[in-house]
């Protein structure tokens, strides 16, 4: 069953390209979308390149949308540390901890745009198969 969403086509059209218009400086995207300066982390920069993806398989011409994702995989490489693990702003945990929690926002983006067999997702997947701990009543709760 086919269920018409009217002006579904032109908001997603005009919200993919917010999303490439409003990315930040660094490649990453920041809260409220800050192009320059702002808090930029993986965790925005997740959901954006995710969002990205989703807008790829409307059809709609997104102006920009393969050189913003590549700058938002960059900005992801910026943040991953030697031993495979995506920190939140940088190659360190978030919050202080030991962990890498974004170690699957990494993998997942870079899987989702076909290259989920360069030596970044292997290195991430190596971290996750060695270090995550499904402790669900502890900071290493990474489900």
């Amino acid at each position: 069953m086919k269920i018409e969403i009217p002006s579904l086509m032109a908001v997603a059209g005009k919200a993919g390209q917010f999303i490439i218009d409003n990315q930040n400086g660094n490649g990453g995207w920041a809260y409220l979308y800050a192009k320059s300066e702002g808090h930029a982390d993986v965790s925005v920069a997740g959901w954006q390149i995710q969002a990205l993806k989703a807008c790829s398989h409307t059809g709609i011409n997104f102006r920009g949308i393969k050189f913003s994702t590549g700058k938002g995989l960059d900005f992801l490489g910026e943040c991953q540390n030697e031993n495979g693990g995506y920190g939140y702003t940088g190659k360190t945990p978030a919050g202080g901890l030991s962990y890498f929690s974004l170690s699957g926002v990494g993998m997942l983006c870079h899987q989702m745009w076909d290259k989920g067999n360069s030596s970044d997702v292997r290195k991430a997947a190596k971290y996750v198969i060695e270090n995550t701990r499904f402790d669900y009543n502890s900071e290493h709760c990474d489900l």
